[in-house]
């Protein structure tokens, strides 16, 4: 029987030992390389998908903007015609220098009150008249009072809306027809005492104000 040689068995055993040693390193490296390179490249994707997300977003934003724009352009867009505020005009009818009436020529919008009438002319003198409004407008001009010396063409000027509004209650100037609206109150029977001597009272004493007025043409026109 042959001898065994132990140490050329040895050295078999370990150079195959080693080589299977250095094929193991050598697959777990690279495996384990591959493996890093699949997370890396995986994690990558997940953060460029995270990006579109943002992007996303960042569009739905922009989208929420443009909304919002056109809604304030909308907003911009549409007019309240409700507060929009028209002076209203009038023209004097003129007979033997006397103002028997004014015609309204427009009646404004707006108007939360009457406006003043103020009659301007170079001659003419003493005339007086009120407004009536109705709805925002200028419904109606009652005289007090026709003045005299009055040209054909006297200016008639309304206060504005906000005029109005700011000198809503003002006192009204009776002039000379004072003793004949005194009259005229006392002979009306749609007043009672009461009413009467109120009436008379504030005329006599100068501070009949523009809401008496008004208060008092529509009980004589009822």
């Amino acid at each position: 029987m042959k001898k065994i040689d132990y140490e050329t068995l040895f050295n078999y055993i370990s150079l195959i030992l080693a080589i299977t040693i250095f094929g193991v390193i050598v697959y777990i490296c690279y495996f384990k390389k591959n493996v890093e390179k699949f997370e890396t490249e995986d994690s990558g994707n997940d953060g460029d998908d995270g990006n579109d997300g943002d992007d996303g977003d960042d569009g739905d934003k922009g989208d929420k903007g443009d909304d919002g724009d056109e809604g304030d352009k909308g907003d911009n867009g549409d007019k309240d015609d409700s507060k929009e505020e028209i002076t209203a005009t009038g023209k004097a009818i003129v007979n033997n220098g006397k103002i028997k009436d004014i015609k309204i020529v427009n009646g404004g919008k707006g108007y939360g009150s009457p406006p003043t009438i103020i009659i301007t002319d170079s001659k003419g003198k003493n005339a007086q008249a009120v407004a009536r409004e109705t709805y925002g407008i200028v419904s109606d001009v009652i005289i007090l009072n026709q003045g005299e010396n009055y040209s054909r063409n006297p200016t008639i000027t309304f206060e504005s809306p906000k005029q109005a509004e700011t000198n809503k209650n003002s006192v009204v100037p009776l002039g000379d027809k004072k003793e004949t609206i005194l009259e005229l109150i006392e002979n009306c029977n749609k007043l009672d005492r009461e009413q009467k001597d109120k009436f008379k009272s504030r005329i006599e004493n100068d501070a009949l104000r523009k809401l008496e007025v008004e208060g008092l043409l529509s009980i004589l026109n009822n």
